[in-house]
């Protein structure tokens, strides 16, 4: 399956003010057709959110942000939605991915697992986030935009079917923009997370059965489906 035109990590990137990483998740093409945009962001930590940014996120519509982070990593870093009065309306949900680091094995696949295994019922409740009423637009966000993210993301964009060199594309592709912005500590690796999706796949047998048993409802995927993809758009092989 071909990539659309324009669908590409770097088409897809957003100016947010005082916001790194920030890509949008509409246009790339799934099974069930193309992901509108304007829906979901990925970003990087909401910290330095400027005036400017504020007001982009509010004429986007932005009605959840979603923080993926660690109690301490907020303490240190606080989201900065609340301080500006065009963003009063959006809704901040705390998701930890992990409450700590402490036995995550120090090599990328290992790390990847210990997040499949800690991170699974923060990602099927991202998902009902997203499926919510008021979910849309929304932000999914971690410290860099890179890991917890990464990983949330992609099974994301693994359940719409959008096909495995798309989303490895759209994985890596933060490692060049936080490496412009000499924020990138460490890499992520393509093989890290095509592990992690092995993983869900080879216990669930798919991301769906991985939803499901992080209890997300199918009314919750069906709803989250028929908002997220354009019903006049097809895939191609």
């Amino acid at each position: 399956m071909s990539i659309n035109e324009g669908s590409s990590p770097e088409a897809r990137a957003i100016h947010i003010s005082g916001v790194l990483n920030v890509r949008d998740l509409g246009g790339l093409t799934g099974e069930q057709g193309t992901i509108r945009k304007g829906l979901i962001l990925r970003t990087a930590g909401l910290e330095d959110l400027t005036e400017e940014g504020a007001q982009a996120l509010a004429d986007l519509g932005l009605r959840t942000v979603i923080d993926l982070r660690t109690q301490e990593e907020r303490e240190e870093a606080p989201d900065r939605i609340s301080q500006w009065p065009q963003l009063s309306g959006v809704r901040e949900v705390w998701l930890p991915f992990v409450t700590d680091w402490e036995g995550s094995p120090d090599t990328p696949i290992g790390s990847y697992l210990f997040m499949v295994e800690r991170g699974a019922k923060a990602i099927g409740a991202v998902f009902e986030q997203l499926a919510a009423a008021d979910g849309l637009p929304a932000i999914i966000h971690c410290a860099a935009g890179k890991d917890r993210t990464g990983l949330t993301v992609a099974v994301l964009q693994s359940w719409l079917g959008v096909p495995s060199d798309a989303i490895e594309a759209d994985f890596i592709v933060s490692n060049e923009i936080l490496a412009a912005h000499d924020a990138l500590k460490y890499p992520a690796h393509a093989s890290a997370l095509a592990a992690a999706l092995a993983e869900i796949g080879g216990v669930h047998g798919d991301v769906a059965g991985f939803l499901a048993a992080q209890g997300v409802s199918a009314a919750a995927l069906d709803s989250l489906r028929t908002a997220l993809i354009d019903p006049a758009s097809t895939a191609h092989g």
